[in-house]
């Protein structure tokens, strides 16, 4: 998978700033792998062994649905205790209506042993993830990610992370089946190291995994001045009416360009270019001042595009089951220019 970016430029805009960061949205799929059984771990597989359905939210690195050594809100505890998501939902909807958050994460548990997997959408605004699920039947364990960074130095990134147990802190028991013992006061959220789980035998795995939509074609491009064959990406969830990033890089430094969109490929070498046109004679540029890009140190560049007001004459809104097939122009060293290759987005 490829990390960097792009977008083009008018040779009118000399101060146009390259941006060679990820883009600002794209979609992720979690998979947990739940590997609990009686097979990794004799004596801890409880009759009835299940999780409850994850809970979490994507959030800024300023706010924290839980961490270890810190007290359980009474979100988590109730997730701990009993599997409902109803408090910390609430949670949740306090730190979006304050800007500390993004979204609610919610899916279906996975078996266990078993997989489960799950697609969300994140912004570089909220670009950490926390997950919580309960260890189910228990007093107050679960597993999860606390703040989980997916954006590093700029950049998307995978993660795989295991799963150890956790106590919350809220209950005395110490058996899957004990009964409610609430713990007066409360302590601090902690690594279970002693009893059912070990710390060096965790539960499962939760793997964050940056997808890609759309489908590259016409490819590779025309190797460029730097010798390398630029390149073209698409991100964002893929949905009708949401915001999509086209996303170039491997171009010359320091060069102007702008992204193009059609309703069908094609494949021609127009006049004072090194490169070749995938796209057929329905096309529309993103060439609007605002739109223009500079590819800078990085030979990189990106936009950030509204498929409800997609540049034909007039203006198109994608959708759903519609497909547009993007391209991104960009001048050479040496005055003439040259092509990405093409991808193609079908719109859910």
């Amino acid at each position: 998978m490829k990390k960097t970016i792009l977008s083009l430029a008018c040779a009118s805009l000399l101060g146009a700033s390259a941006w060679a960061q990820a883009p600002s949205m794209v979609t992720y799929e979690v998979r947990i792998d739940a590997t609990w059984s009686a097979a990794t771990h004799p004596g801890a597989y409880p009759t009835n062994a299940h999780f409850s359905p994850p809970i979490g939210a994507l959030h800024k690195n300023t706010s924290r649905l839980w961490e270890n050594g810190g007290m359980a809100t009474n979100g988590i505890e109730v997730m701990a205790e009993t599997g409902a998501t109803g408090p910390l939902t609430t949670e949740i909807q306090n730190l979006i209506a304050a800007g500390e958050a993004g979204s609610v994460l919610t899916f279906s548990p996975p078996a266990t042993p078993g997989v489960r997997t799950f697609q969300f959408t994140v912004s570089e605004d909220f670009p950490m993830v926390s997950l919580v699920s309960m260890i189910a039947p228990s007093p107050d364990w679960f597993v999860g990610v606390d703040s989980l960074p997916l954006m590093q130095n700029g950049q998307w990134v995978d993660r795989i992370v295991t799963l150890p147990a956790w106590d919350a802190g809220t209950d005395m028991g110490m058996q899957f089946t004990s009964p409610d013992m609430d713990m007066v006061p409360s302590a601090p959220i902690s690594l279970i190291q002693h009893g059912p789980f070990l710390v060096n035998n965790p539960l499962g795995t939760m793997t964050f995994t940056r997808i890609e939509i759309g489908t590259n074609y016409c490819g590779p491009a025309v190797p460029n001045s730097t010798g390398m064959s630029a390149q073209i990406d698409a991100f964002g969830s893929g949905m009708a009416g949401e915001s999509l990033t086209l996303a170039a890089d491997s171009m010359p430094t320091d060069q102007f360009g702008f992204f193009l969109v059609a309703t069908d490929q094609g494949m021609m070498m127009p006049a004072n270019s090194n490169g070749m046109l995938c796209l057929g004679t329905n096309m529309g540029r993103f060439n609007q001042t605002n739109e223009i890009r500079n590819s800078g140190m990085d030979g990189a560049f990106r936009l950030v595009v509204d498929p409800d007001v997609l540049p034909f004459t007039p203006t198109v809104a994608a959708q759903s089951g519609q497909t547009y097939h993007f391209q991104a122009w960009f001048r050479e060293n040496g005055g003439t220019s040259n092509f990405t290759d093409g991808v193609s987005v079908t719109f859910q």
